[in-house]
């Protein structure tokens, strides 16, 4: 991304965030490393004498319409409906935009992102752990088909 769209984006983070977070400021914004989801950043929003906010922010790319995978603001009303009508454990939405840049920020949630066709294995990783993250894919693969999509 370059500087201006990056500094485009920061101000448009600011925008969407101030009316759930008045008063603070994008004093970080970073690429989530990790995955291949198009344009997703970890924003810190910090303001005088208050602990940082730390989010992830979804946005469409420059110059590009927000349609189809690029449909973020999508995204954020389907994680939504998730979190309402499923036991599917999705992350707080907390601000969205749909100008100047289509966007949407969430909850950042602690763990890592696993590429096993792409890295060698983690030194904590065990065969016992994988077997487990399999079996809870497994679990999530089916409480994603319990809500009907009318109520997504």
């Amino acid at each position: 991304m370059a500087d201006g769209d990056l500094a485009t984006l920061t101000a448009a983070v600011e925008a969407a965030a101030a009316q759930r977070f008045p008063g603070r400021r994008v004093t970080d914004l970073a690429v989530l490393p990790g995955g291949h989801s198009g344009l997703t950043h970890v924003a810190t929003l910090a303001a005088d004498g208050g602990d940082p906010v730390r989010c992830v922010v979804k946005s469409t790319p420059p110059g590009r319409r927000p349609r189809g995978r690029h449909d973020v603001l999508r995204q954020a009303r389907i994680l939504g409906a998730l979190g309402r009508a499923s036991r599917v454990p999705v992350p707080e939405l907390l601000f969205e935009a749909p100008e100047p840049i289509p966007l949407f920020g969430m909850e950042l949630v602690g763990g890592f992102a696993a590429e096993p066709v792409m890295e060698e294995p983690r030194p904590d990783e065990t065969a016992a752990g994988v077997a487990a993250a399999w079996e809870a894919a497994v679990d999530l693969l089916v409480a994603l088909q319990e809500p009907a999509p009318a109520d997504l």
